[in-house]
């Protein structure tokens, strides 16, 4: 494929306070030798020099650059605005603290177009992998051999390679879906989209290191004191898992995880979101368990001496 063919690649980038870390964002993209790309930033809220660092980078950046300011509301409210906006054909997220390697788009496009014509649209994702700061591999490899099952089959061999993983994703399917809008949750699990795409297509998965993952540096977010909000985020992930069986099957486990996880919550997520609410089909079920459940969740809140 000539250069003057390749597709468009949306970068997206969704940050809050991330002035020091932005630069490895920046230097990366300007060093990427695939030339037809768009940079898109959305900036959820930061407090920080983040918005005049990015208002220095795109004077001189090397691509078409889209820059978003809002209201601090969420990765999965900024990533709602990426899909409203994101032109690509292909899609790939850098964290506000990584850096992409110079080959990598170029790498995980070709991969996709060399995926037989006849079966390329059953797949909506080039997987790529990723090495530290200090060149390790992060997680295990893929068998060499994944590829040469079908689909579903790749994707439950790939769920027990652990590490970091990226990829390029198809625009048309991955925009079918949007984030929802929880009351009091900050954070809307990734998965609760991804999951539901990896149920109708395929992803192609690949060792080829293309990311540099920066491990040991803590988050923006890292708060050692934990509190019950922190919970809401995981409350709602067992939620979603128990309304949606057709995509996680039937699962008591959730059910239990979702009961327990519910009372650690916070009373605004409680409130807000009521226990039986959307899952009344198991509302008998949710019943026996909940004084269970509310006796081992203030335990354990007692005992992590969470507030």
């Amino acid at each position: 494929m000539q250069d003057n063919e390749l597709p468009l690649v949306s970068i997206y980038t969704c940050v809050y306070n991330g002035e020091k870390t932005l630069y490895r964002v920046f230097n990366s993209i300007k060093n990427l030798d695939y030339p037809n790309i768009e940079h898109i930033i959305v900036n959820d809220g930061s407090i920080d020099k983040t918005d005049e660092l990015i208002t220095e980078y795109i004077k001189d950046a090397t691509c078409p650059v889209k820059y978003i300011k809002k209201e601090n509301g969420g990765k999965h409210t900024a990533l709602n605005i990426v899909w409203d906006i994101a032109e690509g054909f292909f899609l790939i997220q850098l964290d506000a603290d990584d850096e992409l390697l110079p080959h990598s788009i170029r790498f995980l496009v070709n991969k996709y177009y060399n995926i037989p014509e006849d079966i390329r649209d059953q797949y909506w994702c080039v997987h790529g992998r990723c090495i530290t700061q200090h060149g390790d591999f992060v997680g295990d490899k893929y068998p060499d051999n994944i590829n040469n099952f079908n689909w579903k089959e790749a994707e439950r061999i790939a769920a027990k390679c652990s590490g970091e993983k990226i990829g390029i994703q198809r625009r048309d399917y991955l925009t079918m879906y949007k984030f929802p809008l929880v009351p009091c949750v900050s954070h809307v699990p990734e998965n609760v989209v991804w999951d539901q795409i990896d149920n109708k297509y395929g992803t192609y998965y690949t060792n080829e290191v293309v990311r540099v993952y920066y491990v040991g540096e803590g988050g923006n977010l890292t708060d050692k004191k934990r509190t019950r909000k922190q919970f809401n985020p995981t409350t709602y992930k067992f939620k979603f898992k128990v309304i949606n069986e057709n995509l996680y099957g039937k699962s008591y486990k959730n059910i239990f995880l979702y009961s327990f996880c519910f009372f650690i919550s916070s009373k605004d997520f409680q409130k807000a979101n009521k226990y039986y609410k959307d899952i009344n089909k198991h509302k008998f079920l949710l019943t026996v368990l909940a004084p269970f459940t509310w006796f081992l969740a203030t335990f354990y809140r007692l005992i992590k001496r969470i507030k």
